[in-house]
Protein backbone atom coordinates (compact mmCIF):
# COMPACT_ATOMS: atom_id res chain seq x y z
CA UNK A 1 0.00 0.00 0.00
CA UNK A 2 2.82 2.06 0.18
CA UNK A 3 2.85 2.38 -3.48
CA UNK A 4 -0.26 4.72 -3.17
CA UNK A 5 1.85 7.20 -1.07
CA UNK A 6 4.09 7.89 -3.96
CA UNK A 7 1.99 8.17 -6.91
CA UNK A 8 -1.07 10.73 -5.69
CA UNK A 9 1.23 13.24 -5.34
CA UNK A 10 1.73 13.10 -9.12
CA UNK A 11 -2.49 12.82 -9.80
CA UNK A 12 -3.49 16.00 -8.04
CA UNK A 13 -0.75 17.97 -10.00
CA UNK A 14 -2.06 16.99 -13.19
CA UNK A 15 -5.55 17.47 -12.06
CA UNK A 16 -4.81 20.89 -11.03
CA UNK A 17 -2.70 21.44 -14.12
CA UNK A 18 -5.55 21.21 -15.76
CA UNK A 19 -7.59 23.71 -14.10
CA UNK A 20 -4.48 26.20 -14.06
CA UNK A 21 -4.46 25.82 -18.24
CA UNK A 22 -8.07 26.66 -17.75
CA UNK A 23 -7.68 29.43 -16.48
CA UNK A 24 -4.48 30.57 -18.00
CA UNK A 25 -6.41 29.98 -21.52
CA UNK A 26 -8.35 32.91 -20.19
CA UNK A 27 -21.96 24.84 -22.99
CA UNK A 28 -20.95 21.88 -24.00
CA UNK A 29 -22.82 21.13 -20.75
CA UNK A 30 -25.35 23.19 -20.05
CA UNK A 31 -24.22 26.38 -18.05
CA UNK A 32 -26.44 27.58 -14.97
CA UNK A 33 -26.78 31.06 -14.41
CA UNK A 34 -23.92 33.28 -13.59
CA UNK A 35 -24.90 36.57 -11.28
CA UNK A 36 -24.61 39.59 -12.68
CA UNK A 37 -21.77 41.63 -10.68
CA UNK A 38 -22.50 45.29 -9.59
CA UNK A 39 -21.84 48.22 -11.50
CA UNK A 40 -18.36 49.79 -10.70
CA UNK A 41 -18.58 52.26 -8.22
CA UNK A 42 -16.98 54.98 -10.53
CA UNK A 43 -18.73 54.66 -13.43
CA UNK A 44 -19.84 57.95 -14.69
CA UNK A 45 -22.63 59.40 -14.30
CA UNK A 46 -22.99 60.80 -17.19
CA UNK A 47 -22.25 58.96 -21.03
CA UNK A 48 -18.85 59.20 -21.05
CA UNK A 49 -19.09 58.70 -25.18
CA UNK A 50 -21.37 61.55 -25.24
CA UNK A 51 -19.10 63.22 -28.35
CA UNK A 52 -18.85 60.14 -30.46
CA UNK A 53 -21.63 60.05 -33.57
CA UNK A 54 -25.65 59.34 -32.72
CA UNK A 55 -27.10 56.25 -32.45
CA UNK A 56 -28.28 56.52 -36.43
CA UNK A 57 -25.16 56.00 -37.68
CA UNK A 58 -23.67 53.41 -35.07
CA UNK A 59 -26.80 51.06 -35.85
CA UNK A 60 -25.94 51.87 -39.77
CA UNK A 61 -22.40 51.07 -39.22
CA UNK A 62 -23.97 47.74 -38.02
CA UNK A 63 -26.46 47.29 -40.24
CA UNK A 64 -24.42 47.49 -43.40
CA UNK A 65 -22.01 45.41 -41.49
CA UNK A 66 -24.30 42.35 -41.18
CA UNK A 67 -25.61 43.20 -44.67
CA UNK A 68 -22.61 42.67 -45.81
CA UNK A 69 -21.79 39.96 -44.06
CA UNK A 70 -24.42 38.12 -45.58
CA UNK A 71 -24.51 39.27 -48.98
CA UNK A 72 -26.94 39.59 -51.93
CA UNK A 73 -30.39 40.45 -51.59
CA UNK A 74 -30.79 39.11 -48.19
CA UNK A 75 -28.03 40.95 -47.30
CA UNK A 76 -29.75 44.47 -48.13
CA UNK A 77 -32.87 43.02 -46.70
CA UNK A 78 -30.54 42.65 -43.13
CA UNK A 79 -29.51 46.22 -43.62
CA UNK A 80 -32.85 47.95 -43.56
CA UNK A 81 -34.50 45.43 -41.15
CA UNK A 82 -31.92 46.55 -38.78
CA UNK A 83 -32.27 49.85 -38.86
CA UNK A 84 -35.94 49.37 -38.38
CA UNK A 85 -35.57 47.20 -35.38
CA UNK A 86 -33.71 49.64 -33.71
CA UNK A 87 -35.42 53.25 -34.52
CA UNK A 88 -36.87 54.21 -31.54
CA UNK A 89 -39.06 56.85 -33.64
CA UNK A 90 -41.12 54.02 -35.00
CA UNK A 91 -44.59 52.44 -33.73
CA UNK A 92 -43.84 49.75 -31.57
CA UNK A 93 -45.85 47.08 -33.77
CA UNK A 94 -43.52 48.20 -37.43
CA UNK A 95 -40.15 47.42 -34.81
CA UNK A 96 -42.06 44.19 -33.50
CA UNK A 97 -42.74 43.08 -37.05
CA UNK A 98 -38.95 43.66 -37.99
CA UNK A 99 -38.01 41.19 -35.98
CA UNK A 100 -40.36 38.89 -36.67
CA UNK A 101 -39.04 39.28 -39.97
CA UNK A 102 -35.24 39.29 -39.22
CA UNK A 103 -35.99 35.83 -37.12
CA UNK A 104 -37.26 34.40 -40.15
CA UNK A 105 -34.44 35.10 -42.72
CA UNK A 106 -32.15 34.24 -39.69
CA UNK A 107 -33.07 30.58 -39.85
CA UNK A 108 -32.94 30.34 -43.88
CA UNK A 109 -29.20 31.08 -43.67
CA UNK A 110 -26.78 28.10 -44.33
CA UNK A 111 -25.79 26.75 -41.05
CA UNK A 112 -22.96 24.71 -42.73
CA UNK A 113 -21.18 28.16 -43.65
CA UNK A 114 -19.17 29.42 -40.30
CA UNK A 115 -19.44 33.02 -42.10
CA UNK A 116 -23.02 32.18 -42.09
CA UNK A 117 -23.63 30.51 -38.66
CA UNK A 118 -21.79 33.35 -37.12
CA UNK A 119 -24.56 36.39 -38.53
CA UNK A 120 -27.79 33.94 -37.39
CA UNK A 121 -26.38 33.84 -33.64
CA UNK A 122 -25.49 38.15 -33.99
CA UNK A 123 -28.91 38.65 -35.32
CA UNK A 124 -30.65 36.39 -33.01
CA UNK A 125 -28.80 37.93 -30.39
CA UNK A 126 -30.18 41.53 -31.28
CA UNK A 127 -33.63 39.94 -32.44
CA UNK A 128 -34.00 38.80 -28.79
CA UNK A 129 -32.80 41.95 -26.63
CA UNK A 130 -34.86 44.45 -29.14
CA UNK A 131 -38.33 42.05 -28.23
CA UNK A 132 -37.60 41.54 -25.02
CA UNK A 133 -37.21 45.45 -24.66
CA UNK A 134 -40.66 46.11 -26.92
CA UNK A 135 -42.05 43.64 -24.57
CA UNK A 136 -41.02 45.26 -21.55
CA UNK A 137 -42.24 48.74 -22.18
CA UNK A 138 -45.64 47.85 -24.10
CA UNK A 139 -47.56 49.28 -21.39
CA UNK A 140 -45.23 52.16 -20.70
CA UNK A 141 -46.38 55.58 -22.30
CA UNK A 142 -44.51 56.86 -25.18
CA UNK A 143 -42.80 59.65 -22.45
CA UNK A 144 -41.90 57.03 -19.77
CA UNK A 145 -37.97 57.55 -18.73
CA UNK A 146 -37.84 53.94 -18.61
CA UNK A 147 -38.69 53.59 -22.67
CA UNK A 148 -34.79 55.64 -23.14
CA UNK A 149 -33.22 53.86 -20.91
CA UNK A 150 -33.94 50.37 -22.16
CA UNK A 151 -33.28 51.98 -25.79
CA UNK A 152 -29.81 52.97 -24.62
CA UNK A 153 -29.23 49.78 -22.52
CA UNK A 154 -29.86 47.82 -25.81
CA UNK A 155 -27.86 49.68 -28.40
CA UNK A 156 -24.84 49.87 -25.94
CA UNK A 157 -25.28 46.13 -25.12
CA UNK A 158 -25.78 44.78 -28.86
CA UNK A 159 -24.31 47.30 -31.05
CA UNK A 160 -21.08 49.40 -29.38
CA UNK A 161 -20.30 46.95 -27.43
CA UNK A 162 -20.22 44.13 -29.64
CA UNK A 163 -18.70 46.16 -32.32
CA UNK A 164 -16.24 47.41 -29.97
CA UNK A 165 -15.54 45.42 -26.88
CA UNK A 166 -14.81 48.54 -25.43
CA UNK A 167 -14.48 48.88 -21.30
CA UNK A 168 -16.37 51.86 -21.92
CA UNK A 169 -19.41 50.97 -23.88
CA UNK A 170 -19.76 48.40 -21.14
CA UNK A 171 -19.40 50.67 -18.50
CA UNK A 172 -22.39 52.31 -19.67
CA UNK A 173 -24.47 49.19 -20.24
CA UNK A 174 -23.77 48.21 -16.64
CA UNK A 175 -24.94 51.31 -15.52
CA UNK A 176 -28.30 51.47 -17.80
CA UNK A 177 -28.53 47.80 -16.50
CA UNK A 178 -28.12 48.87 -12.72
CA UNK A 179 -30.46 52.28 -13.14
CA UNK A 180 -33.45 49.57 -14.67
CA UNK A 181 -32.57 47.33 -11.98
CA UNK A 182 -33.58 50.21 -9.19
CA UNK A 183 -35.59 52.21 -10.88
CA UNK A 184 -37.56 50.07 -13.00
CA UNK A 185 -37.53 46.53 -12.01
CA UNK A 186 -40.73 45.49 -13.66
CA UNK A 187 -39.29 46.60 -17.41
CA UNK A 188 -36.02 44.55 -16.57
CA UNK A 189 -37.45 41.35 -15.67
CA UNK A 190 -38.30 41.14 -19.00
CA UNK A 191 -34.61 41.88 -20.47
CA UNK A 192 -32.80 40.52 -17.80
CA UNK A 193 -32.91 36.92 -18.95
CA UNK A 194 -31.69 37.78 -22.50
CA UNK A 195 -29.04 40.05 -20.77
CA UNK A 196 -27.59 37.28 -18.75
CA UNK A 197 -27.99 34.88 -21.60
CA UNK A 198 -26.29 36.46 -24.15
CA UNK A 199 -24.03 39.21 -22.56
CA UNK A 200 -23.00 38.29 -18.73
CA UNK A 201 -22.41 34.18 -19.82
CA UNK A 202 -19.18 32.87 -18.46
CA UNK A 203 -17.05 33.77 -21.33
CA UNK A 204 -14.23 30.65 -20.82
CA UNK A 205 -15.72 27.48 -20.87
CA UNK A 206 -13.21 23.59 -21.01
CA UNK A 207 -14.87 20.36 -21.19
CA UNK A 208 -12.51 17.10 -20.12
CA UNK A 209 -13.57 13.90 -21.45
CA UNK A 210 -13.37 10.68 -18.79
CA UNK A 211 -10.37 9.31 -21.32
CA UNK A 212 -8.49 12.47 -21.06
CA UNK A 213 -8.59 12.66 -17.54
CA UNK A 214 -8.24 8.95 -16.99
CA UNK A 215 -4.90 9.84 -18.45
CA UNK A 216 -4.11 12.98 -16.81
CA UNK A 217 -4.46 11.17 -13.03
CA UNK A 218 -3.30 7.46 -14.28
CA UNK A 219 -0.17 6.36 -12.99
CA UNK A 220 1.30 2.35 -12.33
CA UNK A 221 3.22 1.49 -9.23
CA UNK A 222 4.96 -1.73 -8.22
CA UNK A 223 6.29 -2.13 -4.74
CA UNK A 224 8.17 -4.66 -3.27
CA UNK A 225 8.33 -5.43 0.67
CA UNK A 226 8.80 -8.14 3.44
CA UNK A 227 6.34 -10.16 5.81
CA UNK A 228 6.48 -10.42 8.98
CA UNK A 229 3.16 -11.46 11.65
CA UNK A 230 1.80 -13.25 13.70
CA UNK A 231 -1.50 -14.67 12.68
CA UNK A 232 -3.94 -16.92 14.19
CA UNK A 233 -1.01 -17.57 16.31
CA UNK A 234 0.93 -18.93 13.74
CA UNK A 235 4.36 -16.85 12.86
CA UNK A 236 4.07 -15.41 9.10
CA UNK A 237 7.13 -14.19 7.42
CA UNK A 238 7.69 -14.08 3.69
CA UNK A 239 7.65 -11.32 0.67
CA UNK A 240 4.62 -9.62 -1.21
CA UNK A 241 4.62 -7.33 -4.46
CA UNK A 242 2.10 -4.72 -4.37
CA UNK A 243 0.75 -3.46 -8.11
CA UNK A 244 -1.39 -0.34 -7.75
CA UNK A 245 -3.06 1.28 -11.42
CA UNK A 246 -4.89 4.56 -11.02
CA UNK A 247 -8.31 5.80 -13.22
CA UNK A 248 -10.94 8.24 -12.57
CA UNK A 249 -14.69 7.67 -13.14
CA UNK A 250 -17.40 10.86 -13.91
CA UNK A 251 -20.18 11.04 -12.03
CA UNK A 252 -23.33 13.13 -12.47
CA UNK A 253 -23.21 16.27 -10.77
CA UNK A 254 -24.99 19.83 -11.50
CA UNK A 255 -23.73 21.55 -8.73
CA UNK A 256 -20.26 20.78 -9.05
CA UNK A 257 -17.88 18.36 -11.18
CA UNK A 258 -17.46 15.29 -9.48
CA UNK A 259 -15.26 12.21 -10.35
CA UNK A 260 -13.87 9.00 -8.25
CA UNK A 261 -10.69 8.30 -8.29
CA UNK A 262 -10.39 4.36 -8.33
CA UNK A 263 -7.56 2.39 -7.35
CA UNK A 264 -6.80 -1.00 -8.36
CA UNK A 265 -4.53 -2.88 -6.68
CA UNK A 266 -3.62 -6.34 -6.50
CA UNK A 267 -1.00 -7.73 -3.67
CA UNK A 268 0.89 -10.96 -3.99
CA UNK A 269 2.58 -12.81 -1.42
CA UNK A 270 5.02 -15.54 -0.70
CA UNK A 271 4.93 -17.05 2.90
CA UNK A 272 5.61 -19.36 5.05
CA UNK A 273 3.81 -19.92 8.21
CA UNK A 274 5.01 -21.40 11.84
CA UNK A 275 3.04 -23.20 14.59
CA UNK A 276 4.59 -26.24 15.91
CA UNK A 277 4.70 -29.21 14.75
CA UNK A 278 3.85 -28.02 11.26
CA UNK A 279 5.18 -25.22 8.46
CA UNK A 280 2.35 -24.03 6.18
CA UNK A 281 3.63 -22.46 2.67
CA UNK A 282 0.70 -20.16 1.24
CA UNK A 283 0.78 -17.99 -2.00
CA UNK A 284 -1.55 -14.86 -1.27
CA UNK A 285 -3.52 -13.48 -4.37
CA UNK A 286 -5.17 -10.33 -3.00
CA UNK A 287 -7.32 -7.93 -5.24
CA UNK A 288 -8.03 -4.90 -3.59
CA UNK A 289 -9.70 -1.28 -5.26
CA UNK A 290 -9.90 2.22 -3.11
CA UNK A 291 -13.03 4.58 -4.25
CA UNK A 292 -12.51 8.86 -3.44
CA UNK A 293 -14.99 10.32 -4.28
CA UNK A 294 -13.74 13.68 -5.23
CA UNK A 295 -15.10 16.84 -6.10
CA UNK A 296 -14.11 20.68 -7.98
CA UNK A 297 -16.44 24.03 -7.37
CA UNK A 298 -14.05 25.94 -9.74
CA UNK A 299 -11.75 27.23 -6.59
CA UNK A 300 -11.16 24.08 -4.30
CA UNK A 301 -10.91 20.83 -4.20
CA UNK A 302 -12.72 18.89 -1.92
CA UNK A 303 -13.33 14.58 -1.27
CA UNK A 304 -15.72 12.04 0.04
CA UNK A 305 -14.34 9.06 2.86
CA UNK A 306 -12.52 6.71 0.40
CA UNK A 307 -13.94 2.98 0.29
CA UNK A 308 -11.66 0.18 0.47
CA UNK A 309 -12.72 -3.32 -0.93
CA UNK A 310 -10.80 -6.25 -0.62
CA UNK A 311 -10.90 -9.72 -2.00
CA UNK A 312 -8.23 -11.99 -0.09
CA UNK A 313 -7.31 -15.24 -1.56
CA UNK A 314 -4.68 -17.81 -0.11
CA UNK A 315 -3.95 -21.06 -1.46
CA UNK A 316 -2.03 -23.36 0.50
CA UNK A 317 1.46 -24.48 -1.93
CA UNK A 318 2.85 -26.57 0.57
CA UNK A 319 3.19 -28.23 3.88
CA UNK A 320 6.44 -29.52 6.62
CA UNK A 321 6.05 -31.11 9.89
CA UNK A 322 8.63 -31.72 12.02
CA UNK A 323 7.48 -35.70 11.64
CA UNK A 324 8.63 -35.96 7.55
CA UNK A 325 11.09 -38.12 8.46
CA UNK A 326 9.07 -40.92 9.58
CA UNK A 327 7.47 -42.43 7.15
CA UNK A 328 3.79 -43.19 9.36
CA UNK A 329 3.60 -40.81 11.23
CA UNK A 330 4.55 -37.98 8.46
CA UNK A 331 0.90 -38.54 6.34
CA UNK A 332 -1.10 -38.30 9.37
CA UNK A 333 0.56 -35.28 10.31
CA UNK A 334 0.27 -33.75 7.09
CA UNK A 335 -3.39 -34.64 6.61
CA UNK A 336 -4.27 -32.81 10.55
CA UNK A 337 -2.15 -29.50 9.44
CA UNK A 338 -4.09 -29.54 5.72
CA UNK A 339 -7.68 -29.93 7.59
CA UNK A 340 -6.25 -26.99 10.09
CA UNK A 341 -5.24 -24.92 7.78
CA UNK A 342 -8.68 -25.68 5.72
CA UNK A 343 -10.79 -24.93 8.86
CA UNK A 344 -9.51 -21.81 9.62
CA UNK A 345 -8.90 -20.52 5.82
CA UNK A 346 -11.83 -18.08 5.76
CA UNK A 347 -10.72 -16.47 8.99
CA UNK A 348 -7.23 -16.18 7.58
CA UNK A 349 -8.66 -14.52 4.57
CA UNK A 350 -10.52 -12.08 6.66
CA UNK A 351 -7.72 -11.02 8.62
CA UNK A 352 -5.80 -10.53 5.54
CA UNK A 353 -8.43 -8.59 4.43
CA UNK A 354 -8.48 -6.31 7.36
CA UNK A 355 -5.43 -6.20 7.93
CA UNK A 356 -4.94 -4.68 4.07
CA UNK A 357 -7.27 -2.25 4.74
CA UNK A 358 -6.46 -0.95 8.34
CA UNK A 359 -2.86 -0.33 6.72
CA UNK A 360 -3.48 0.91 3.57
CA UNK A 361 -6.86 2.87 3.89
CA UNK A 362 -5.63 5.69 6.89
CA UNK A 363 -1.78 5.95 4.88
CA UNK A 364 -3.97 6.69 1.71
CA UNK A 365 -6.26 9.34 3.04
CA UNK A 366 -3.37 11.01 4.85
CA UNK A 367 -1.55 11.57 1.66
CA UNK A 368 -4.57 12.92 -0.16
CA UNK A 369 -5.28 14.72 2.30
CA UNK A 370 -2.16 16.38 2.35
CA UNK A 371 -1.95 16.61 -1.23
CA UNK A 372 -5.38 18.21 -1.49
CA UNK A 373 -4.69 20.83 1.11
CA UNK A 374 -1.54 21.87 -1.08
CA UNK A 375 -3.54 22.19 -4.35
CA UNK A 376 -6.00 23.95 -2.91
CA UNK A 377 -3.64 26.57 -1.61
CA UNK A 378 -1.95 27.12 -4.94
CA UNK A 379 -4.99 27.43 -6.78
CA UNK A 380 -5.73 29.98 -3.83
CA UNK A 381 -2.66 31.41 -2.98
CA UNK A 382 -1.06 31.61 -6.35
CA UNK A 383 -3.12 31.13 -8.85
CA UNK A 384 -6.65 33.28 -8.18
CA UNK A 385 -4.34 35.67 -5.63
CA UNK A 386 -2.35 36.33 -9.07
CA UNK A 387 -5.52 36.65 -11.23
CA UNK A 388 -7.13 38.78 -8.09
CA UNK A 389 -3.53 40.99 -8.47
CA UNK A 390 -4.14 42.18 -12.29
CA UNK A 391 -7.89 42.23 -12.02
CA UNK A 392 -8.97 39.46 -13.78
CA UNK A 393 -9.66 37.01 -11.36
CA UNK A 394 -12.78 35.28 -12.15
CA UNK A 395 -15.82 36.48 -10.60
CA UNK A 396 -18.29 33.26 -10.35
CA UNK A 397 -17.85 29.64 -11.52
CA UNK A 398 -19.80 26.66 -12.85
CA UNK A 399 -18.74 23.32 -12.35
CA UNK A 400 -20.74 20.29 -13.62
CA UNK A 401 -19.98 16.81 -14.68
CA UNK A 402 -22.41 14.08 -16.38
CA UNK A 403 -21.37 10.38 -16.78
CA UNK A 404 -18.60 11.17 -19.44
CA UNK A 405 -17.23 14.78 -19.15
CA UNK A 406 -16.04 16.76 -16.13
CA UNK A 407 -16.88 20.92 -17.34
CA UNK A 408 -15.80 24.13 -15.94
CA UNK A 409 -16.86 27.85 -17.39
CA UNK A 410 -16.08 30.96 -15.43
CA UNK A 411 -15.99 34.69 -15.80
CA UNK A 412 -12.90 36.07 -16.15
CA UNK A 413 -12.93 39.92 -16.78
CA UNK A 414 -12.51 42.81 -14.62
CA UNK A 415 -15.54 43.79 -12.89
CA UNK A 416 -16.42 46.67 -15.07
CA UNK A 417 -17.17 44.64 -18.40
CA UNK A 418 -19.66 42.29 -20.18
CA UNK A 419 -18.87 38.94 -20.38
CA UNK A 420 -19.24 36.37 -22.96
CA UNK A 421 -22.47 35.14 -25.15
CA UNK A 422 -23.56 31.19 -24.65
CA UNK A 423 -20.45 29.52 -27.08
CA UNK A 424 -20.99 28.04 -30.46
CA UNK A 425 -22.23 24.66 -30.23
CA UNK A 426 -18.66 22.33 -30.10
CA UNK A 427 -19.06 18.35 -30.49
CA UNK A 428 -18.05 16.95 -27.02
CA UNK A 429 -14.57 15.73 -27.24
CA UNK A 430 -14.67 11.54 -27.31
CA UNK A 431 -10.97 11.47 -25.62
CA UNK A 432 -9.39 14.99 -25.20
CA UNK A 433 -10.01 17.86 -24.27
CA UNK A 434 -12.01 21.02 -25.57
CA UNK A 435 -11.36 24.87 -24.48
CA UNK A 436 -13.70 27.65 -25.81
CA UNK A 437 -12.58 31.53 -24.73
CA UNK A 438 -14.54 34.54 -25.71
CA UNK A 439 -13.00 37.40 -27.14
CA UNK A 440 -13.68 39.52 -23.79
CA UNK A 441 -11.73 36.69 -21.75
CA UNK A 442 -8.57 37.40 -24.46
CA UNK A 443 -8.98 41.01 -24.45
CA UNK A 444 -9.14 41.04 -20.54
CA UNK A 445 -5.83 39.31 -20.11
CA UNK A 446 -4.25 41.57 -22.93
CA UNK A 447 -5.04 44.69 -20.71
CA UNK A 448 -3.20 43.01 -17.99
CA UNK A 449 -0.08 44.06 -19.64
CA UNK A 450 -0.52 47.55 -20.04
CA UNK A 451 1.18 47.89 -23.58
CA UNK A 452 0.92 51.17 -24.92
CA UNK A 453 2.41 53.40 -28.17
CA UNK A 454 5.34 53.45 -29.28
CA UNK A 455 6.70 50.11 -27.19
CA UNK A 456 9.28 48.26 -28.38
CA UNK A 457 9.33 44.45 -29.83
CA UNK A 458 11.60 43.89 -26.62
CA UNK A 459 9.40 45.61 -24.46
CA UNK A 460 6.15 43.96 -25.43
CA UNK A 461 7.97 40.59 -25.30
CA UNK A 462 8.75 41.62 -21.39
CA UNK A 463 5.94 42.66 -20.31
CA UNK A 464 4.32 39.22 -21.49
CA UNK A 465 7.38 37.43 -20.03
CA UNK A 466 6.95 39.15 -16.71
CA UNK A 467 2.94 38.10 -16.44
CA UNK A 468 3.33 34.91 -17.36
CA UNK A 469 6.45 34.34 -14.63
CA UNK A 470 4.06 35.98 -12.44
CA UNK A 471 0.89 33.89 -12.92
CA UNK A 472 2.74 30.65 -12.65
CA UNK A 473 4.94 31.60 -10.34
CA UNK A 474 8.15 30.54 -11.95
CA UNK A 475 10.64 31.66 -14.83
CA UNK A 476 9.29 32.01 -18.11
CA UNK A 477 11.18 33.05 -21.13
CA UNK A 478 9.87 32.99 -24.58
CA UNK A 479 13.23 33.92 -26.57
CA UNK A 480 16.16 32.54 -26.86
CA UNK A 481 20.01 33.73 -25.15
CA UNK A 482 21.32 36.35 -28.02
CA UNK A 483 17.81 36.56 -29.81
CA UNK A 484 17.42 40.11 -31.55
CA UNK A 485 14.31 41.96 -31.35
CA UNK A 486 14.13 40.73 -35.35
CA UNK A 487 14.72 37.43 -34.89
Amino acid sequence: MSALKTNFGSIVRRCVSCVVLTYALAPILSAQETPVPAAPADAAAADPLANESGVESRVANDASRLGQMIGGEAGDTVDGLVNRMFDASLPDADRIEATNRLSELAQTLDQADPAMRSANRQLMRRVHLVTAAMTAVAELPADSPARPLAESLIVRASVDFENSTGDIHAAVARRDYSALKNQYPEVLAHIRPVIMQEYFNYNIHMVLSEPMLSRLVSDHRSETGDVADCILGAWVTGCQVTDTDVTADIKPSSGRAQFNLIVNGRTVSDTQGRKSPATIYTRGNHRFTITKPTYFDGETFGSGPARMDVNARNQTVGIRTDFDRIPIVRGIAKSIAAKEVAAKKSQAEAIAARKLADEGLPRFETEVGQKFAEANDMIQGTLLKNLRDKGVAPSSFSARSSETHWALSSRTMPPGTLGGTPPPFTPVPARGIAIQVHESALNAAINTLDIRGRMTIDEVIGRIETALSDFLDRPVQLRNEGETSED
